[in-house]
């Protein structure tokens, strides 16, 4: 057999140039399929929210209000301490586990403190990294009560906007009606959300907790109210922040999931919300904090501009 007749192998150069051109298109293929996952796990966000804002407005339906973000301190007509998450959970499909919630305790006792650290995945963003934390909240963070350890949620209602970030993005003074939908203590009927329930926000993603974030890194240092059976993820004044997710500013938006500064997410350039009309919608971090001031407040009389 004569050398033209054998067949022809590939050099080791020309393995060498297909090698690269390999590494190229998966160079150039591999941000499109995490721009495809992103978008995957933002919709799954959005489809969380979306059944979260609907188990609160089947509860509205059975008790002619939304559930209390939290019922502290004990009353004579709420003796016990519970979280918002609790009282929805036979909407998202968890009747076993709230039909083995005490109600007549409170959510440190048992058989509640157990309970409470089952993670559920309605509540967890796709997006968020080290998804099912364990909370771990100390003794005395809220007076009179003991350490306790909750399943985290990467969500959580809006109770209002404090005055003094009021001041800061809109001007003094602040004056009142600054809640929003989910108040504590108080089961509030959707006809008193006299702003728009589709101009107002219910629920936000403050993805993270009790991990401490500012401005997509992650830093040492406390964090409170993450896990869905916690009365303190109720508990959600937003007091702002500056860009860096440092100290009080008019950043509402993706600076820092620190307890009360804001709504974050690990989504690229914004977050989900449910608002109270049972929708869900994306909002740029560029989005105008007097507009999301604006769409916190559930009756304050602001009038949001249109996108």
């Amino acid at each position: 057999m004569s050398f033209a007749q054998r067949q022809r192998g590939f050099t080791l150069i020309e393995l060498l140039v297909v090698i690269a051109i390999i590494a190229i298109l998966i160079g150039l293929l591999l941000p499109a399929v995490q721009k495809v996952r992103e978008a995957a796990a933002r919709m799954s966000c959005s489809n969380n929210l979306k059944q979260l804002g609907l188990a609160l407005h089947n509860y509205h339906d059975r008790n002619n209000g939304f559930p209390a973000a939290y019922t502290y301190p004990p009353t004579a007509t709420e003796p016990y301490l519970h979280g918002w998450g609790v009282r929805i959970l036979p909407d998202i499909e968890q009747t076993a586990l709230f039909s083995q919630y005490n109600m007549n305790a409170h959510f440190f006792q048992a058989p509640n403190a157990a309970l409470i650290q089952n993670q559920l995945k309605t509540f967890q963003c796709p997006s968020t990294p080290n998804p099912n934390r364990i909370n771990a909240t100390p003794a005395g963070v809220v007076s009179g009560l003991p350490g306790y350890s909750a399943a985290c949620s990467d969500y959580a209602p809006t109770s209002g906007i404090l005055g003094s970030v009021w001041d800061i993005i809109i001007g003094p003074p602040s004056g009142g009606d600054r809640h929003g939908v989910i108040r504590a203590n108080m089961k509030q009927p959707i006809l008193s959300v006299s702003d728009g329930s589709s101009n107002t926000i219910m629920l936000i993603e403050s993805a993270g907790r009790n991990a401490l974030y500012r401005n997509g890194q992650l830093v040492t240092g406390a964090n409170l109210g993450g896990g869905w059976g916690d009365p303190l993820n109720g508990e959600n004044w937003f007091g702002g922040s500056l860009a860096d997710g440092t100290a009080a500013g008019p950043c509402l938006i993706g600076c820092t999931n620190e307890y009360g500064k804001g709504a974050y997410s690990f989504h690229t350039n914004g977050v989900n919300c449910a608002f109270a009309d049972g929708s869900v919608r994306f909002l740029s971090k560029s989005t105008d904090s007097k507009t999301v001031a604006y769409m916190v407040t559930a009756a304050k009389g602001e009038i949001v501009p249109a996108n």
